[in-house]
């Protein structure tokens, strides 16, 4: 295993060899005279630069026997005595170990140490498989204290004791055991107290701190998907606050970015493309304002280091391709189709968004911000199984429930409470509010033969027992969703009915009388269409209705008793499949906005005939979109579109901040046939300069690299120690060595390495 280049040099102490020419620093190893079942590490001093050595290197290594298997690596001043000690979990043998590092002992015996003689073990048995733990102080005592996370006990708090040892945990109760994945602390609210961070497969739940330990109140961040593997809490946009970055696995773009905003709140889902990965998580450098992100492409042959970048769009669509921004919708289920509506309910000026929630007996209003919308709704108590939701009088908010057979009003003044229940005949299907005539009506099957019928009725307390007003419908199927609009005048009403796998039906409602529209009348009425296909730009005024038909949108207008076709936006593709439509302003000019489910493209036409339509593609396809609509902001030039997913709202937004993944260096191994398969950040070298450790599955290897501009360069490459015994047997785990970690372990300000493979903790003191 010696080599013998120009200018070899070998260190008898150590039985390490190193190259002195200026190209290679890669690191090969020389069998010290030792016992036979101990190979030591070559590690050798690399040159950085024409042949300069680097400026850290290590003496002679610790070696100590634990179970194999052992995982999660922590280096960290647990007892406060300015040594950094060892954690790991030891799940084969049911522990959590914490190694307290002694004093330095006497020099002739620091050669070969024993575990009893370098470590006080406070480590103690645990009664569940560790998936995560984090060492924080939680109590404001100022030691850390262990938060373990597993899916037989759930999350258990053990607090630090003066002596190093921690005492018996707390159990702090978390739901659905079995879809915990990981656990990570920080101060999100900014308050002085670290809070707690579990990762689930489909959410996020943060419980907050309220000191000495105790998490009274907790915060559901849902998640647009359902496969969540890690997490990562830091500062990843550099303004100071927590962010959090989230991994799934099987997904085209499997990041997905929540900006902190320093006050426990989160921003909405920013979703980033990469290929596929064995690694990706967050690097932590040194000096930087902003944590990056490390990751090992599928080859394991390079390592590539992420920032997060931002720009301001002006326009949101103008450009080739866009990812919007997301926020899951919680309390829908796969039954439920979005029962939605949008309006200033709080008369600030931004328009917020209001959505039934029929699993959680909620209606969910997220509210106009800055950003956009508030990601966290303002949850407020309804009808169960709800599926039809409209805007009523004064800015109040009607609900239907077909499972509870009822009618009830959120009023505007005091949309918090508990709605007031409506009247509503036998056998209703489906009602609606009238906004503009502080009304609502009501179909419902009645009479012995089953006819549809139509009943209107005030929604002011002083006539709710009042006589409604009632019409006969022709209609033999019960509609799925309804669209009300105004005629022209309050006095005439359009009850346009959407009827699954039917062409549509719509009644001309005047004084008592309700004439049912033509295919000849109105050409939309001739195929089958969804309620997304329809759009009401001026509403509640109908006179003028935008109609997804195939592979185009038309526009029409009604014209004395029927609508008339003006014009048409036509995305261009013969195979376009147009599935919804709306009116969008871009840049204070007016447009129509259609979605082509078949090729992914959004396509914007301005209202000049003459202007060209503006193409972009939805980077992240949209499957089924319920629903298009624009929410108005006090400045027209920063409007957004909003595209409601039968889970999840998609929102594009004119003058919003885009962020993106930024790939700011690439280091490929040197090594023949490398297998890279992970990462961490250390620090080495008397001014402890931020490097990056690479594990290499394949040579059994660390390489160490530092970053330098542009780029990153080798320092020292090292095959790690490994028993002979353990080559190729059938229980060796596929990745070794499996953690490396760098602290100051033994106190004399030179920071060291500690690894895991196979059954040895390995320490490589610095010197």
């Amino acid at each position: 295993m010696e080599l013998r280049p120009p200018g070899k040099r070998t260190d008898t102490r150590f039985g390490i060899a190193a190259h002195g020419c200026a190209d290679c620093r890669t690191v090969r190893v020389r069998r010290p005279a030792l016992a036979a079942w101990l190979l030591l590490p070559a590690l050798l001093f690399a040159c950085a630069a024409a042949g300069a050595a680097p400026d850290f290197g290590f003496g002679l290594l610790e070696i100590y026997k634990f179970e194999n298997g052992t995982s999660q690596l922590m280096v960290r001043d647990v007892n406060l005595d300015g040594r950094d000690d060892v954690l790991f979990a030891n799940n084969k043998g049911s522990r959590l170990e914490v190694l307290l590092r002694k004093p330095a002992p006497d020099k002739d015996k620091a050669r070969f140490q024993t575990i009893e003689t370098a470590f006080d073990n406070k480590g103690f048995a645990v009664d569940q498989q560790i998936l995560a733990y984090d060492l924080a102080d939680m109590n404001g005592d100022r030691a850390p204290d262990l938060l373990i996370l597993g899916r037989e006990q759930g999350l258990e708090l053990r607090i630090q004791g003066k002596d190093g040892a921690f005492e018996a945990p707390r159990k702090i109760y978390l739901e659905r055991m079995d879809t915990l994945v990981s656990l990570q602390t920080g101060d999100l609210n900014e308050d002085g107290r670290r809070d707690a961070v579990v990762g689930r497969f489909d959410k996020a739940e943060i419980l907050w701190n309220a000191g000495a330990g105790a998490f009274t109140s907790r915060t559901e961040l849902a998640f647009g998907s359902s496969n969540g593997r890690d997490m990562d809490i830091a500062d990843f946009n550099g303004d100071g606050h927590l962010d959090g970055m989230f991994y799934f696995s099987s997904e085209t773009m499997p990041l997905r970015f929540r900006p902190g905003d320093g006050k426990g709140g989160f921003g909405m889902e920013h979703l980033f493309p990469m290929p596929a990965v064995k690694a990706v998580h967050k690097l932590e450098l040194a000096g930087r304002k902003q944590a990056a992100l490390g990751s090992i492409p599928r080859s394991g042959r390079v390592f590539r280091v992420h920032v997060l970048a931002s720009e301001t769009r002006a326009d949101a669509l103008a450009r080739d391709e866009v990812i919007p921004q997301r926020l899951p919708l919680k309390g829908m289920g796969q039954k439920f189709s979005p029962a939605w509506a949008a309006a200033d309910f709080d008369r600030d000026g931004l328009e917020d968004f209001a959505v039934a929630a029929p699993e959680l007996s909620r209606v969910h209003i997220y509210k106009g911000a800055k950003g956009g919308l508030n990601p966290e709704p303002l949850a407020i108590d309804s009808l169960s199984g709800i599926t039809a939701l409209s805007l009523a009088g004064d800015n109040g908010i009607l609900v239907f429930s077909p499972s509870e057979k009822a009618v009830a009003l959120h009023e505007g003044a005091r949309l918090e409470a508990f709605p007031r229940l409506l009247p509503a005949p036998d056998k209703t299907v489906l009602a609606a509010a009238l906004p503009w005539a502080d009304s609502y009506m009501c179909m419902a099957r009645a009479g012995a033969q089953g006819k549809m019928e139509l009943s209107i009725r005030s929604l002011s307390g002083a006539s709710t027992n009042s006589e409604p007003r009632r019409l006969a419908l022709d209609m033999a199927n019960d509609p799925e969703s309804v669209k009300v609009f105004r005629l022209g005048s309050p006095d005439v009403l359009g009850v346009l009915c959407l009827i699954p796998y039917q062409p549509p039906e719509m009644f001309v409602v005047q004084g008592d009388k309700a004439t049912k529209l033509s295919p000849q009348a109105f050409s939309a009425l001739a195929q089958p269409a969804a309620a997304a296909a329809f759009a009401v730009p001026d509403a509640p005024d109908g006179r003028r209705l935008l109609v997804a038909q195939g592979s185009v949108v038309r526009d029409y207008r009604w014209k004395a008793s029927a609508y008339e076709a003006l014009g048409q936006v036509n995305p261009g593709n013969e195979n376009a499949q147009v599935s919804v439509c709306a009116r969008f302003d871009m840049g204070g000019k007016d447009g129509v906005i259609l979605h082509d489910r078949n090729s992914g493209n959004l396509v914007w036409q301005p209202a000049e005939s003459q202007a060209a339509a503006l193409r972009t593609h939805l980077a992240c396809p949209i499957p089924d979109i319920a629903g298009m609509v624009q929410l108005q902001a006090k400045d027209p030039a920063r409007s957004t579109l909003l595209m409601i997913g039968r889970s999840e709202l998609f929102m594009l937004r004119n003058g919003a901040i885009e962020y993106s993944i930024l790939e700011e260096g690439e280091y490929a191994s040197p090594a023949e046939n490398p297998a890279l398969f992970d990462f961490n950040s250390v620090q080495l070298g008397p001014g402890r300069r931020p490097m990056a450790a690479i594990t290499d599955a394949r040579n059994r290897s660390i390489e160490l690299i530092s970053r330098q501009d542009p780029g990153w360069r080798k320092e020292v490459i090292f095959e790690v120690f490994q028993n002979p015994g353990f080559s190729g047997s059938e229980s060796m785990p596929e990745n070794e060595p499996r953690d490396v970690k760098s602290g100051d372990i033994d106190g004399d300000g030179l920071r060291d390495l500690a690894v895991l493979v196979h059954d040895k903790l390995i320490v490589y003191p610095g010197e």
